[in-house]
């Protein structure tokens, strides 16, 4: 590779010469097609590349590479199967270059004109947490929220070739086979969406995937059980929350990191957590002490893990969420540049990751493992818009990978699978919408808007223990962030709640899928206006966070307020209820563990704090 010169004539002229001259550069000449760079001007007078492979030509500063670090052998992003965020990029340099020249505003303060159009396009933030993933308030980048003419191209870049996807050429035809806009316009794939005529109250689309058959599903529930909404039958779970029985604190777990997700183990005797700081940690949910901890010792970048799900056998911890380059800032963010995000397996005897898979592009933010036709698949969620399913083998090695077809997906939060159907259908909340999915042929079946002014960022099939359902009617509930003031940024346009939905199997009343909504819990106090932050459901109540340490509890039947726990002055990321213990853990910056309120007999044994911030080794529990 090597600096573009200023003329043919300057080249032949120094091709015998020992000393290569460049000439000044000629505004004056005529810039042919294959001479402009992807920012669409040409050459002037700006250092230039010339890709190795298809021989375009890119300025340095729009592929983020450093003139004076030069490799000898370079291809362009396109060539390497990675997009440059160049919207991104061309903003950045608008914002940089105009950022002396301020206009005089009436009240006589001074205001950027880059400042203005980008006020219109996004709400006020809420508030600034650079360790937290912000709300519709503080970060509002997808099309759900930006206008029609935002630019289409989904495109990162690199802060140096070495960050360049080198992966095999299986995974880059992977990447651009699966690249879908994430600005305003919306990827289609060229299909139309059908109007469900005769359910369509709310506004359903129907999607191209098979027509749902009885007889076939009924096959599929039998030979693949789900376990996702079986409750023990030697359980102790939380039964009753109220005045008579009141929650009590009981264990209060610190370490290094904000914990993102809590998953307990299949047997219950171990709780697995993540942090912002890219470990794992497995704790005994008997004592509560660590038992091990674990990260990526090889990896050079900066990772934060949000989700996580154990394997059916426990050997293994998949965990995934985002990566983050230590060498490239992104103005626009205000962080460092985010890589393609990969999910990792870890071996919980060693602690070392035995698989890495790629295919995401920018954050995961959930992560299901289940059982289909005997195989075992992952399936994740990203902000990239993606969903995919991931077919592993006994030792979680990938078999192979699959995206799913959504049509106009461009974030996928949270997802849930529907009973009794053999883990055939799941539920997602992506954008302004809830959509219905085939796992097993990758397609769309039917999409319904979210009742919230901007998404839904938590989903969840209950498993009723008082509401009366027939068979073929299931109940999910969801959480959602709304927009806020424009003029006053503490001020959402509509109260944040929590929602009940009902979702029928087609047969009951008609050819398709339905989904209603029941009941909606609310409150004066509750404010829960940023993601990620998931609830849960025993059956019998609602645990649903908030931005302030409180956790509130309904009665699903009766809509009443059965309880606020508070733990501190954060926001609640996750809470579980212990399916065998009347247990209740909920975190933030730390985990805490709630149980039923006891006569004392020892306060320092009532409410222990387990700090392990400061522990430099830690011994296994056998």
């Amino acid at each position: 590779m090597t600096e573009r010169e200023a003329s043919d004539a300057s080249s032949a002229s120094s091709h015998n010469s020992d000393v290569d001259i460049e000439e000044e550069p000629d505004d004056s000449k005529e810039i042919t097609d294959e001479e402009r760079c992807i920012c669409g001007q040409g050459y002037g007078g700006r250092f230039m590349l010339d890709c190795d492979k298809c021989h375009f030509w890119f300025h340095s500063t729009c592929v983020g590479i450093d003139r004076k670090k030069i490799p000898k052998t370079w291809h362009c992003p396109n060539c390497t199967g990675i997009k440059i965020e160049l919207h991104n990029r061309k903003s950045d340099r608008v914002a940089m270059a105009k950022m002396k020249e301020t206009t005089k505003k009436e009240d006589g303060k001074e205001e950027t004109e880059t400042e203005k159009p980008m006020k219109e396009k996004r709400p006020p933030p809420v508030r600034k947490e650079p360790a937290a993933k912000r709300g519709a308030a503080a970060k509002p980048k997808n099309s759900a929220v930006k206008n029609d003419d935002s630019p289409p191209m989904d495109m990162m870049i690199p802060s140096s070739p070495s960050e360049l996807d080198d992966s095999s050429s299986s995974d880059a035809d992977f990447m651009k086979k699966t690249t879908k806009g994430r600005g305003g316009k919306k990827a289609t794939t060229g299909k139309t969406r059908q109007k469900v005529a005769e359910v369509d109250k709310s506004g359903a689309t129907r999607g191209p995937a098979p027509k749902f058959n009885a007889q076939e599903i009924m096959k599929l529930a039998k030979s693949n059980p789900d376990h996702y909404f079986s409750i023990p039958a030697d359980g102790n779970m939380m039964d009753e929350i109220n005045d008579h029985h009141p929650l009590k604190l009981q264990h209060v777990i610190s370490h290094q990191g904000a914990f993102y997700c809590m998953r307990l183990s299949p047997d219950f005797k171990m709780l697995a957590t993540c942090t912002n700081l890219g470990a794992i940690q497995i704790w005994n949910t008997t004592t509560w002490k660590l038992v091990i901890e674990m990260r990526d010792r090889k990896e050079k970048h900066i990772e934060e893990f949000f989700v996580l799900s154990w394997s059916e056998d426990g050997r293994f911890i998949i965990a995934g969420g985002k990566l983050k380059s230590r060498t490239s800032w992104s103005l626009q963010d205000e962080d460092c540049h985010i890589l393609p995000c990969p999910l990792k397996v870890f071996n919980i005897t060693s602690g070392e990751v035995v698989e890495t898979l790629h295919g995401h592009e920018e954050e995961i933010l959930c992560l299901k493992r289940i059982k289909f036709d005997g195989e075992t698949f992952l399936i994740s969620g990203s902000e990239d818009g993606r969903m995919i399913k991931w077919k592993m083998n006994r030792d979680y090695g990938l078999v192979k990978k699959e995206m799913m077809d959504d049509l106009t997906t461009n974030m996928v939060i949270s997802l849930t699978f529907v009973p009794d159907c053999g883990n055939r259908y799941y539920l997602a909340s992506s954008d302004t919408d809830i959509k219905l999915f085939d796992f097993q042929h990758g397609k769309m079946v039917a999409s319904w808007p979210n009742p919230y002014s901007y998404l839904c960022d938590s989903i969840e099939v209950v498993c009723p223990r008082e509401l009366e359902c027939e068979d073929g009617e299931y109940f999910v509930l969801s959480k959602g962030v709304e927009l806020v003031d424009e003029e006053n940024s503490s001020k959402v346009t509509q109260a944040n709640k929590c929602t009940l939905h009902k979702l029928t199997m087609p047969g009951k009343r008609g050819n398709f899928w339905e989904f209603e909504i029941v009941d909606q819990y609310a409150h004066d106090e509750y404010q829960s206006n940023l993601w990620l932050m998931r609830l849960a459901t025993n059956g019998r109540y609602v645990a649903s966070p908030t931005t302030n340490g409180k956790v509130f509890l309904w009665n699903l039947r009766s809509k009443e307020l059965a309880a606020v726990i508070r733990n501190g002055g954060a926001e609640i990321r996750d809470i579980l209820f212990h399916p065998q213990s009347p247990l209740l853990l909920t975190c933030d910056s730390r985990v805490y563990v709630w149980d039923y309120d006891e006569p004392k007999v020892d306060e320092a044994i009532s409410h222990k704090t387990i700090d392990h911030s400061k522990e430099e080794t830690v011994e296994p529990n056998h």
